[in-house]
């Protein structure tokens, strides 16, 4: 329990600070000067999908190393597989009601596609991945052409992601089978390298910033919207940067400068945000919580998520997001990220 408990709390103390800004700057911007905003600030909020994903494939551990340790992973790997691949039928079929631009029967993939790609881990942490060059090889052509199948002739999405501004389907809310191929693919790519990797690691001077970064990369992920979004208003509205509307030549030119400025300004973002990661540490040493109140939190944070994303997918009133963050901010105090929780 303690260690579900200390695995969340990094995230959350992230989260935390950014839905205390993000959501009332929605509700202010959406009710006064939405017309004025070429990115609207709900988008900002996307990243937190990550969050509800990861919270539940943490509260799963105990299940799911229980199955490694039987020797049961590539059985549950292939036992998620083939039911995802049903609940993507199901879903290119346009079965059931729909929830913006998707249907609601691809929901349970975010537990089977996500676990599925956690089971690999395991896999990985006990070196029973293949490691031989073959080997690795062969799991990216696995992944290739399982993506080249459904994607070319199987009519899966095209995006990994979705696109803003787009209706287009994609493969990541929900999760798809082509998503674990992706997956698959990535870590044959990330097997094949790591010997190379880590000989660069072992020189001080490449390891350093790698490990630098690598200490705020969760606040990195968490903010980099609201950053891509702040930028994009202030920088059209007051025509600080040049913007077309055509994907040419100019357009391309124009792309360092839009890089540099979300460069600098996510860089401030992080810097002001990334020591949220490490704070309250002394609070954890007495927190002694148990699974009702760790899965109570857990149960909050995911239902604020998900009203939060469904708020920025339908047209209901967007104070209703006040609501959303009470109880996300309630199961993050739960889960002992914020204040001081603890049963002794």
């Amino acid at each position: 329990m303690g260690w579900i408990r200390r695995r969340t709390r990094r995230l959350l103390r992230a989260a935390a600070a950014l839905l205390l800004i993000v959501v009332p700057a929605w509700v202010l911007t959406e009710n006064l000067f939405d017309e004025m905003l070429l990115i609207n600030l709900g988008v900002a909020l996307i990243p937190l999908w990550f969050i509800a994903a990861y919270l539940a494939v943490i509260a799963l551990t105990p299940a799911t190393l229980a199955l490694h340790g039987q020797g049961w992973s590539m059985a549950a790997i292939t036992l998620a597989i083939a039911t995802a691949t049903v609940t993507d039928l199901f879903r290119l079929a346009e079965i059931g009601p729909v929830l913006g631009t998707q249907p609601l029967v691809g929901l349970p993939n975010f537990l089977l596609i996500w676990v599925a790609i956690y089971q690999l881990g395991y896999l990985w942490a006990d070196n029973r991945l293949p490691t031989s060059a073959a080997g690795s090889l062969a799991l990216v052509v696995a992944g290739a052409a399982a993506l080249a199948v459904l994607i070319g002739f199987a009519d899966w999405p095209l995006a990994m992601v979705p696109v803003e501004g787009t209706q287009l389907p994609n493969n990541a809310a929900p999760p798809t089978v082509a998503l674990f191929a992706l997956a698959l693919m990535q870590v044959g790519l990330v097997l094949l390298a790591r010997k190379p990797v880590r000989r660069l690691l072992d020189r001080p001077w490449i390891w350093a910033p790698v490990a630098l970064l690598g200490t705020r990369m969760l606040t990195l992920f968490l903010w980099h919207q609201l950053e891509m979004v702040t930028a994009s208003n202030l920088a059209v509205r007051f025509d600080w940067l040049p913007l077309t509307e055509a994907i040419d030549a100019r357009w391309w030119a124009q792309q360092p400068m839009w890089v540099i400025a979300f460069s600098v300004l996510l860089a401030g973002f992080v810097a002001a945000a990334g020591p949220l990661e490490q704070a309250g540490s002394k609070a954890e040493q007495t927190d002694s919580a148990g699974w009702a109140i760790t899965l109570s939190g857990i149960g909050l944070v995911a239902a604020g998520i998900s009203g939060l994303l469904w708020l920025w997918m339908t047209d209901l009133p967007v104070g209703l997001a006040f609501a959303c963050l009470a109880m996300l901010l309630a199961g993050i105090w739960a889960l002992g990220a914020i204040g001081r929780y603890a049963e002794n």
